[in-house]
């Protein structure tokens, strides 16, 4: 099976759907980590970006909705850690 690593490596060279589907299928993977959570999390982040600058918004909720639950986490880590420094 394919690894976070594969995924930012196709998104850096423009495979961005291959990146998203390789990005889905680690997501049940038994081996599935906090990198791979990055990892769909960014390829997330660049598919609402290129449906928002293409017009084209199909997906957009779609995405959107995959994406909320990374975004939640990074808003109470933000602020949690104040009270940890």
């Amino acid at each position: 099976m394919s690894s976070s690593q594969e995924v930012f490596k196709k998104r850096r060279e423009g495979l961005l759907d291959e990146a998203y589907q390789i990005a889905l299928q680690r997501m049940s993977a038994p081996d599935k980590g906090e990198w791979d959570d990055k990892a769909l999390g960014w390829c997330l982040v660049d598919l609402i970006k290129r449906c928002v600058k293409s017009g084209q918004l199909d997906y957009l909720q779609h995405y959107r909705k995959q994406l909320l639950p990374f975004l939640r986490v990074l808003v109470l880590f933000i602020l949690i850690l104040p009270y940890f420094l």
